[in-house]
């Protein structure tokens, strides 16, 4: 995602930036909670980061696609 926003041209760099944040806000976010201790259910949490990854991951790609 980082890799796509940074091709585009210069005029649309403000644009990019702002992707490039949010993508690293989300994995930040998606770090965190694959680090969090107190999991009841592991199968169940690790199968909502990876729901949660890919839904955050195809958002930011069309953000970038529409640049």
């Amino acid at each position: 995602i980082i890799d796509e926003c940074l091709s585009k041209d210069a005029s649309k760099a403000d644009k990019a930036q702002k992707i490039i944040d949010d993508a690293i806000a989300v994995f930040d976010e998606l770090i965190a909670k694959i680090y969090q201790k107190d999991v009841e259910n592991q199968k169940a949490h690790f199968s909502a980061i990876n729901q949660s990854l890919e839904k955050e991951a195809n958002a930011l790609l069309e953000r970038a696609n529409k640049l």
